[in-house]
């Protein structure tokens, strides 16, 4: 049995971030391409993680993070 791994492409990410948010989501998106679901699974914790404070300090807002956990199924 083979794990599948989720990502919404349609869910579309074009606005602004934190630099290192916006790099835990390259980083998933690279292992997402290279069908790395360990390491994928880590990072969709490390962007749920890093989404909350995001909102928390104001640097981006609720629905935004909504789009992102749309995009990665968290």
């Amino acid at each position: 049995m083979a794990i599948t791994l989720y990502r919404n492409d349609k869910v579309m990410l074009d606005f602004h971030m934190s630099k290192f948010l916006r790099n835990l989501i390259k980083e998933a998106d690279e292992l997402y391409e290279k069908d790395d679901w360990f390491w994928y699974d880590m990072k969709r914790s490390e962007i749920e993680a890093s989404s909350k404070q995001e909102v928390l300090s104001g640097i981006i807002t609720d629905e935004q993070r909504e789009k992102i956990w749309e995009r990665y199924g968290i």
